[in-house]
């Protein structure tokens, strides 16, 4: 039987306010977290948290993570033993306090508008359900 660990990191102010959760599972990508991070950080909705799960990452990723995690109050880092994708998402999900899930991949990178273009559009109706490929996102890309 396998035995789950996880070491959960909590910095988030007001759980209560939050509308919408952003997971990011992270597996030894050094060369892109800090691009999807500065994306996600500066989005122009802030009722939001950042769960990061750091799944067992043997890179330098875990250092660019805590960065964010020292200078932003709405990330949650929780490390795991490196279990896949799938088991990341899931334990995003099983962590997360937003009426509301999104994932973004660890190498994706999104305008600064994107969850509150997806948050309102949601609430709107407009969008019953919101499916995103790379060619609905290659416009007002995050650039630092």
């Amino acid at each position: 039987q396998k035995v789950h660990i996880f070491e959960v990191i909590f910095l988030l102010d007001n759980i209560d306010n939050i509308k919408v959760s952003l997971i990011i599972p992270v597996y030894n990508v050094e060369k892109y977290i800090d691009r999807c991070l500065k994306c996600a950080v500066n989005q122009t909705f802030k009722d939001m948290e950042i769960i990061v799960i750091n799944d067992g990452s043997t890179d330098k990723s875990i250092n660019i993570i805590n960065k964010y995690l020292k200078k932003y109050n709405n990330i949650t880092l929780i490390n795991q033993q490196n279990q896949g994708l799938s088991s990341a998402r899931n334990t995003g999900i099983k962590n997360a306090h937003g009426k509301y899930i999104m994932f973004a991949d660890s190498d994706d990178y999104f305008s600064k508008r994107f969850v509150e273009t997806l948050y309102t559009g949601i609430i709107r109706l407009t969008f019953i359900l919101s499916i995103l490929s790379n060619k609905n996102i290659t416009s007002n890309i995050c650039t630092f």
